[in-house]
């Protein structure tokens, strides 16, 4: 008995995980497809016109976002693009936090609507505003522009091979687990990697 009762939930679970698969590899992923000398973003398939409203710097926090909802219902938006802040999830080397961005998410899916993440880790214009604190700590390891005179300004170099390996681990970081909790709904439909470097 306890042996078909476990292969029976071993079944099941496995059904269950196949089922998941397979609802995850259903919905396509969003790309423009050339015809001719016309382009249509297709979403889930389908040519997707996107309505959109981009929040403020400071507003990609749940808590901020959540009380935008009903402005967003209120304009009619299909898709909301909004900051990922480094700093926020890295602030340790290493130890990434996405319970912000995960809640983010959620609450997006929740309401009906796609969205367009806006990468905001070496630079946000120009500066390193949202770069964590950690890096923003070690010039020496993480080198700063010089300015006419010399001086380091509040720029990560962009000549840096350190600069760029610690924001693509973020950033990979950050794609892989998008990926884990968004492959099945497909809720982010774009991604800009970075945001205006200047």
């Amino acid at each position: 008995m306890r042996k078909t009762l476990g292969r029976a939930l071993g079944l099941c679970g496995l059904l269950a995980c196949a089922a998941s698969l397979a609802l995850a590899q259903s919905k396509p992923i969003p790309q423009l497809v050339k015809q001719g000398d016309k382009f249509t973003f297709m979403v889930d398939g389908k040519p997707f016109i996107m309505l959109g409203g981009q929040v403020g710097n400071f507003t990609g926090f749940p808590d901020r976002m959540e009380s935008a909802w009903p402005a967003f219902k209120a304009m009619n938006l299909n898709t909301v693009e909004y900051p990922v802040y480094w700093n926020v999830i890295e602030p340790v080397e290493g130890k990434f936090d996405f319970s912000g961005f995960d809640q983010i998410l959620r609450g997006l899916r929740g309401q009906g609507l796609r969205a367009v993440i806006l990468w905001f880790g070496t630079w946000k214009n120009g500066a390193m505003d949202w770069a964590p604190n950690w890096v923003k700590a070690d010039p020496k390891r993480f080198p700063r522009v010089l300015d006419s005179g010399g001086k380091p300004i509040r720029v990560l170099s962009p000549m840096s091979s350190a600069n760029l390996e610690a924001d693509k681990k973020a950033y990979s970081a950050m794609m892989t687990h998008l990926r884990q909790i968004d492959e099945a709904d497909r809720t982010v439909i774009m991604v800009q990697v970075e945001n205006e470097p200047g």
